[in-house]
């Protein structure tokens, strides 16, 4: 049995649909202990069963900064037509100086040591783009 050609585009799609989804669906476990993610996909999920929970003010199905990234990237490359690291530091500087980024977080390093992995080697002022 073979299975169906599926075009570089149609792949693309479906990644990007997957990543979206898994974001929206997941993100009210993101970063929780596995135990608390497998209790929610036992409990809640699968039962259909979904209840508020404490981490955003967001309702079931929400999507984050990461769903937000991953947008981000493919109107750069699509505007590009190739990865463009200036041109996609520009769009994520913009969804942040414009406040539309959703669900932010701190990165895990900052919340460990307020002065980062690189100390005060690492000037980044993410408002200016």
């Amino acid at each position: 049995m073979s299975r169906p050609k599926v075009s570089r585009l149609e792949q693309f799609k479906g990644c990007l649909i997957g990543q979206c989804l898994g974001d929206a669906v997941g993100c009210r476990v993101e970063g929780y202990a596995e135990e608390v993610c497998q209790n929610y996909v036992n409990y809640e999920l699968k039962p259909k069963r979904i209840r508020d929970r404490d981490r955003f003010p967001f309702p079931f199905g929400q999507y984050t900064d990461d769903s937000q990234l991953a947008r981000e990237l493919i109107q750069s490359y699509i505007a590009c037509g190739q990865f463009d690291p200036a041109d996609y530091a520009q769009r994520i500087g913009a969804i942040f100086t414009e406040e539309r980024i959703v669900g932010r977080g701190q990165p895990l390093f900052l919340l460990e040591n307020p002065r980062g992995l690189l100390g005060n080697h690492l000037h980044c002022d993410y408002r200016r783009g």
